[in-house]
């Protein structure tokens, strides 16, 4: 290779690992055969994700609704009788208890993977100078 090939080979190189050159809020990264746009997000909309997940929410209440009432009821049920003995009421109760313990379980996993999720990108991300 010619002198003036390296040269520009080496600027062509020095770009591709150039994260930090401010380059507006749309980004077009180059590294060996793979070709990136990224859009540049706000530190304040990433803190508002982390803060604020419907889904999470949702799986969290629902199980916790689930749960929480299926075991009254399992309870009531089960041990407020004089002989005790396996009803629908206390199969239905069961599953119920297993299933809302399971949307607990997901949404808090959902929420714990988004959280560390962002928290790597944080730790990652360097302001540009």
């Amino acid at each position: 290779m010619s002198d003036h090939e390296d040269q520009e080979r080496a600027a062509q190189q020095a770009r591709a690992l150039d994260v930090h050159r401010p380059a507006g809020a749309l980004m077009r990264t180059e590294y060996l055969h793979r070709t990136q746009e990224v859009v540049a997000v706000n530190r304040s909309d990433l803190e508002d994700i982390k803060t604020f997940d419907d889904l999470e929410r949702l799986f969290i209440g629902v199980g916790l609704f689930l749960s929480s009432g299926s075991t009254w009821l399992f309870v009531d049920k089960a041990f407020s009788a004089a002989k005790w003995e396996f009803t629908p009421v206390i199969a239905i109760s069961a599953v119920s208890i297993l299933v809302g313990i399971f949307l607990l379980v997901v949404g808090w996993r959902m929420g714990k993977r988004r959280r560390d999720k962002i928290d790597r990108i944080f730790s990652e991300t360097r302001p540009a100078s």
